[in-house]
């Protein structure tokens, strides 16, 4: 209990303007190929937010199964990732 309460203390304690841009910091530092497979459309706000961070993301509408997306359909999530790496080492 205490490793997982450890673990999670952050996000429990945290005020969310704090946890926003300590994220918001961490993707500005992303400078490798980035893959976000979206849990069905995403908004333009949202799409707009992480352009602004991770100007080379590529983000992708993909699926109704939310973060369960590479156990619900394992062999499209492997051959996008296949692709997506694939692509990404050509460049």
């Amino acid at each position: 209990q205490a490793v997982v309460l450890d673990y999670w203390s952050t996000v429990l304690t945290d005020p969310p303007a704090k946890l926003h841009a300590d994220v918001d910091a961490m993707l500005d530092r992303v400078t490798v190929p980035y893959l976000w497979l979206a849990e069905g459309q995403v908004d333009d706000a949202d799409r707009a937010h992480m352009q602004t961070h991770v100007a080379h993301a590529q983000i992708e509408p993909w699926s109704t199964l939310g973060h369960m997306a590479h156990l619900g359909e394992p062999d499209r999530f492997a051959a996008r990732l296949a692709e997506f790496v694939t692509t990404a080492n050509a460049t």
